[in-house]
C-alpha cells in the first residue's frame, strides 16, 4: 500500500501500529485542517495484527527513511 501524507517521523512508526492511535488529531479544530489521507487511526493496526509487515516511511524534510517491521500477529 501507499500513503499519499507527508511520512511518519521516526519516533512514531512503532506507535502508528498501536490501537487508537493517531497524531494527526490533537484538538476538534483538527478535524478539518486534515488534508492527507494516511493510514493511521485503526488501519495500519489492523493489518498488523494479521500479517507480517515492513512499514517504511520518511518524512520529507528527513535525510532517510526508518522502517519498523512486524513479524508476528498479537
Amino acid at each position: 500500500m501507499r500513503d499519499d501524507g507527508a511520512g511518519i517521523p521516526a519516533a512514531e512508526l512503532v506507535l502508528a501500529l498501536a490501537r487508537h492511535a493517531t497524531s494527526k488529531i490533537g484538538s476538534i479544530d483538527d478535524l478539518e485542517a486534515v488534508r492527507t489521507l494516511g493510514f493511521r487511526g485503526e488501519a495500519l493496526p489492523s493489518i498488523a495484527s494479521v500479517s507480517r509487515m515492513k512499514m517504511v516511511s520518511r518524512p520529507v524534510a528527513a535525510p532517510v527513511a526508518q522502517a519498523v517491521t512486524r513479524l508476528t500477529a498479537k
